[in-house]
């Protein structure tokens, strides 16, 4: 088989896996939007409006599955379509939207955990990460719009890249870290924390990882990158990395709802807590005037 005959067989080949990815997420998209509009809003009692179908949770999953698809179909193009320019700028686009939405939704559904599990100040300085992460995760993307020099456009591109990488695995390893440290505190049962904290707290985990090894990942695809001229060895990590990253970005997806499908359970929305225990393992000198207030789960659940 001559060089040219593989490679053709290798893009087609890859692109074709990307495509059934992007399948998958489409499925997923659909799933969730049915499961909003059929399911959680009924088990939450609530009223069918815009501000509940596109409450912010929802809207982020939402936007982070499309922009799942965009990424799988921008990418099988670009391998299709002889490394379009034009396919790499909406791969791009479309990988910086979904870096900043999956951040923001997994802030979204921990902060209550994040407030517990650290101090004031790094929450404070985590909170600052999240707040500037999309301009940084556009870097690359507005690097590939500005006309620049090659040495230059990979040099701008290389250098945004990593500041975004950077915040992302700040981000992710603060996630990580509370996360577990949430669930190896609910092991003790003199805390009085919503049950529901620890289903968020394990998916929350599961979906942390998933995301440091997405950006594993990505950094073997920029050191594997698919030359003019490669070897057949080299297509192959490229395409193995490649097939990886995707496949991660779908789990990520995956999670991410599944943890949404595991927070409707009848014990999580009309189970009780002790806010005087909450705030006694928050360490904070405030007392309460009344004794033990009993909240429900429900009222802590739409904060998350």
């Amino acid at each position: 088989m001559g060089n040219s005959t593989f490679i053709y067989e290798y893009r087609h080949g890859l692109a074709y896996f990307e495509f059934s990815l992007a399948g998958v997420a489409a499925c997923l998209l659909v799933f969730t939007i049915v499961f909003t509009l059929m399911k959680e809003i009924p088990a939450r009692s609530q009223s069918y409006n815009l501000a509940t179908m596109f409450s912010p949770s929802n809207t982020l999953i939402i936007l982070l599955l499309i922009c799942v698809q965009g990424y799988l179909v921008s990418d099988a193009n670009y391998h299709i379509n002889g490394r379009d320019t034009s396919w790499n700028k909406a791969e791009t686009f479309f990988m910086a939207c979904n870096q900043t939405f999956y951040a923001h939704y997994s802030w979204l559904r921990g902060k209550e955990v994040f407030k517990m599990q650290t101090s004031t100040r790094t929450y404070r300085t985590l909170k600052y990460v999240l707040q500037i992460l999309p301009a940084l995760s556009l870097g690359p993307f507005i690097v590939l719009l500005i006309s620049m020099t090659r040495e230059q456009t990979s040099l701008a591109y290389l250098l945004t890249g990593a500041s975004s990488g950077l915040a992302t695995i700040i981000l992710d390893v603060f996630y990580c870290f509370s996360f577990l440290r949430q669930i190896f505190n609910m092991v003790d049962n003199t805390i009085s924390v919503p049950v529901s904290y620890r289903t968020i707290a394990n998916y929350g985990l599961g979906a942390s990882i998933c995301a440091l090894l997405l950006v594993l990942t990505f950094v073997c695809n920029v050191l594997l990158v698919d030359d003019e001229s490669p070897s057949q060895n080299a297509l192959l990590a490229y395409a193995i990395s490649n097939g990886l990253f995707g496949t991660l970005l779908v789990l990520n997806g995956i999670i991410l709802v599944m943890m949404k499908v595991a927070l409707i359970k009848p014990a999580f929305l009309h189970g009780t807590t002790t806010a005087a225990n909450i705030r006694k393992f928050l360490d904070t000198t405030e007392k309460l005037a009344a004794p033990e207030i009993q909240v429900s789960n429900r009222t802590l659940l739409s904060k998350l």
